[in-house]
């Protein structure tokens, strides 16, 4: 009796350990500042070769719909954390870090980070026994509240801020990066290859347990820095700045290589998720970053800073395939949580994409709706119908089907007048920004919104106020983006593109 009694415990101790092992891996490989263009399968570019990444979309759902909350780095990690529209508590631009330094600003500034009192994914998965490590970028806040570890993050390898060098100091070493709450200086001829590697030992170190992994590339964001190893690849291309930038992905794609490969070795790949995007378009002057087949670069809200490259792949529940319906990166969370099997303490906005795909055919579009605030400007899609409404002017409307540019007001249907019911209700559930931007990388509290502008970066602005140079800034931009006709050779014929919700 005594045998059957210790037999049955040890078969009960299994039962639980396969329970917790059944726990799917979840990673989130996040490039910054890629452009649609930029990756073999894509398909846009002759010049480009990411053969592991092309390998990695053969095997996922090729989320062709997929956007980010925000076409700027900080509020788009924000949403993706989160699950949630980052315009819910203020955050909608990158908190000006280096203001705080100079100690100009309050660096815990309340809208300058995720309050408290929102969740990020690893504060969820911690309740299921998951390990979870940032490894890179996390431009999510530099106070010591606002760090990886005090948001639920049991590892954190990295860099605080929105950019950095790819190359070392002279005595070899990466000064700024972080190993969990400490400083640290480890050495290293090229940052990329130096998260990659962190990622890979993080894997070996935790195959035992379920693990969240947010690797968080910095490349291809300048400064615009590759080793003579990935230039090499690139001998016939005369563009300096975009030989660099093709050097500068293919060390992201050889790592990709790398993390996967283990993954393999270590028997992980048949239950890891692997969610694969950008934080937003590419910003194509200053990287030399291609959108093509979109209009627009990071900072537009047009489907070139937005509309991102989206990959997931489960081989235990997914099915390699191309999917057509929207879906956002405010969907990481959502889905996360949902695999780990717990339920959101927050009302999220992501949805679960494993029901999603499951519940909708890969070629149509369902009903969803996806919302954008960005600035002055606002915009939303729903099925193939894009809606822009900048500056509190006219809701301009494209059919993306046949107008993948955005070039042509699509006029105002009864499908239109039911989105801009359905915006301004969802602007109801949003804060005002705690900052904004404006011309010249520089960054206002928005209680200073009405004062005039002192000390800027930009020329003949004395006595502007911060909102007055931002609205002419964006206007002029919008004038080019709409592709305004002239009337003749005098003014601009805006009304083609007005709507009758003006």
């Amino acid at each position: 009796m005594k045998k059957i009694t210790i037999l049955l415990a040890f078969l009960l101790i299994g039962i639980n350990l396969g329970a917790q092992n059944s726990k799917p891996n979840i990673i989130v490989i996040l490039l910054d500042d890629l452009g649609f263009a930029d990756l073999g399968f894509q398909n846009q570019s002759q010049d480009v070769r990411t053969p592991h990444i092309d390998q990695l979309a053969s095997e996922s759902v090729i989320c062709e719909n997929g956007y980010v909350s925000a076409p700027q780095c900080g509020p788009s990690r924000a949403g993706l954390m989160t699950g949630i529209h980052q315009q819910r508590f203020g955050y909608d631009h990158n908190y000006p870090a280096s203001l705080s330094e100079k100690g100009l600003i309050p660096i815990d500034n309340e809208y300058a980070y995720v309050p408290p009192t929102t969740s990020m994914i690893p504060e969820y998965l911690s309740k299921a026994g998951y390990k979870s490590t940032v490894i890179g970028k996390w431009h999510l806040g530099h106070a010591y509240n606002q760090r990886p570890i005090q948001k639920g993050f049991t590892d954190f390898f990295g860099f605080l801020g929105g950019g950095s060098s790819y190359f070392p100091l002279k005595d070899g070493s990466f000064a700024h990066m972080y190993d969990g709450n400490d400083k640290v200086a480890p050495k290293g001829e090229y940052l990329t290859d130096l998260l990659t590697d962190a990622a890979v030992d993080f894997v070996h170190e935790n195959k035992e347990n379920p693990f969240f992994m947010f690797l968080s590339y910095n490349a291809p964001h300048s400064p615009m820095h590759a080793t003579k190893k990935y230039l090499d690849r690139f001998p016939d291309v005369k563009n300096k700045k975009r030989r660099t930038f093709l050097a500068m992905m293919s060390a992201v794609d050889e790592g990709i290589g790398n993390l996967t490969k283990r993954l393999k070795e270590l028997d992980l790949e048949e239950n890891t998720i692997i969610f694969f995007l950008s934080d937003n378009g590419g910003p194509t002057k200053i990287n030399s970053s291609l959108n093509d087949p979109y209009y627009g670069v990071k900072g537009d809200l047009f489907e070139g800073g937005i509309h991102v490259p989206y990959l997931i792949k489960w081989p235990a529940k997914l099915k390699p395939m191309k999917y057509k319906p929207l879906v956002s990166s405010l969907d990481i969370a959502a889905t996360s949580i949902a695999v780990a099997g717990l339920d959101p303490v927050d009302e999220l906005d992501g949805v679960n994409l494993l029901e999603q795909i499951n519940a909708t055919k890969n070629d149509q579009f369902d009903d969803r709706t996806l919302f954008w605030r960005f600035g002055p400007s606002y915009a939303s899609r729903k099925g193939d119908i894009k809606l822009i409404h900048p500056f509190g002017e006219a809701y301009y409307t494209f059919n993306l089907t046949k107008n993948v540019k955005e070039l042509m007001d699509n006029r105002t249907n009864d499908k239109v007048k039911s989105m801009v019911v359905d915006l301004n209700e969802w602007k109801k559930g949003l804060v005002k920004p705690g900052w904004n931007s404006f011309p010249g990388g520089c960054n206002v509290r928005m209680v200073e919104w009405e004062q005039p502008v002192i000390k800027r970066k930009i020329e003949k602005t004395s006595g502007a106020t911060a909102k007055e140079l931002y609205l002419k800034h964006f206007n002029l931009r919008n004038r080019d983006i709409l592709r305004v006709p002239r009337k003749g050779k005098g003014e601009l014929d805006m009304s083609q593109f007005k709507s009758e919700n003006n």
